[in-house]
Order: structure tokens, then C-alpha cells, then sequence
């Protein structure tokens, strides 16, 4: 299993696939494409958002601005070259109480991806997932 170290993330609704296309490292040669399912997104958020609170709910944060159509906008980009995405299986969190970094692993049958936030660069992420969800045609407008 090859192990990746992830420096940017890109979320995008792949319609063909009906999946969240996670890239990691879009423009890097240790690119990797996690495919979400919706079922797994539904699990996902919540867990997220729930470590979030739990780690991070007394500490001041700067708010960090996420463009609501990045997704929408970086989909119908050509730039983006689709490659052969991988099923996401498994996802690890970790929190170090000494530095307050949280540390992820997402894991697909062909590769590991892991990934250090602080509590913005987190928060950012959670923000990143939820804005590539096609709320409506998933039927989860009022959840997320």
C-alpha cells in the first residue's frame, strides 16, 4: 500500500460516478482520487464535525471563508483531469493535546493518504466536504 502525504485537497461531485471525487494533491505527481460514496458522506460529516467540537470547542479560532461554489466552479473546469478514482474505505483521526494538531488517514484498498491540520486548516476541510455535496439531488438538503 503506497502512502501518500496530502497538501491540498480538492472535493468535487463527480455526476457520472454519483460520488464525492476527492483529489488529493491535484497538480503533484503523488496525486490520489478517493471516491465517497453518498452513504459513507452521511457517516463522514457528522463524525467530523463531532471530533471538531470535542477538540476544539475552547479555542478561539480565526474564521477562515470558503467560496460556497469552489466545487461547483472547479467540476466543470477542464483542467481537471480525471484519473481512476479509489474507493474510500476507512478514515483515522488522531488529536495530539501537546501541539493541538489533529492528524487523518484516509485509506482506500490501493493506498493511505494522511494529512496534519490545525484546528483552521480542519475546520476547512469539514467546510471543503460539505460544499461539494449535491445536497438536493442526494436528498440530504436539510441534514447538511
Amino acid at each position: 500500500m503506497k502512502t501518500i502525504e496530502a497538501k491540498t485537497f480538492t472535493p468535487i461531485y463527480d455526476e457520472v460516478e454519483d460520488r464525492i471525487r476527492l483529489i488529493i494533491n491535484l497538480d503533484d505527481i503523488n496525486r490520489a482520487d478517493l471516491m465517497i460514496t453518498r452513504s459513507l458522506i452521511i457517516k463522514i460529516i457528522p463524525m467530523l464535525e463531532e471530533f471538531y467540537e470535542k477538540h476544539y470547542s475552547g479555542i478561539e479560532a480565526d474564521e477562515v471563508m470558503i467560496n460556497s461554489d469552489s466545487s461547483k466552479a472547479e467540476s466543470e473546469s477542464s483542467t481537471v483531469v480525471k484519473i481512476d478514482g479509489e474507493l474510500l474505505l476507512t478514515i483515522n483521526l488522531s488529536y495530539n493535546r501537546d501541539n493541538q494538531l489533529t492528524y487523518i488517514e484516509l485509506k482506500s484498498s490501493k493506498s493511505s493518504v494522511v494529512a496534519t491540520f490545525n484546528q483552521e486548516l480542519f475546520n476547512s476541510f469539514i467546510k471543503l466536504l460539505k460544499n461539494s455535496i449535491p445536497k438536493f439531488s442526494w436528498g440530504l438538503g436539510f441534514i447538511f
